[in-house]
């Protein structure tokens, strides 16, 4: 028996590297308008997100703020 699945969309954030929150909120508020805009998705079902936190600026010093 084959099961319908709902679309899924992937965003990844990887190649940006560290960046500020603010510049990852403007990101992900952009990234979550886009669906809606572009093909009337108007619902999100089991959403996950997961952000690695560091309090470094500096990607070769980050040390998760998590892990101390």
């Amino acid at each position: 028996m084959t099961r319908k699945s709902d679309p899924v969309v992937e965003i990844e954030y990887k190649s940006r590297g560290t960046i500020a929150l603010d510049e990852l909120k403007q990101a992900l508020w952009e990234d979550i308008e886009a669906p809606k805009d572009q093909f009337g998705v108007s619902y999100a079902t089991c959403v996950k997100l997961l952000v690695p936190a560091t309090g470094k600026s500096s990607p070769d010093r980050q040390r998760s703020i998590f892990n101390r």
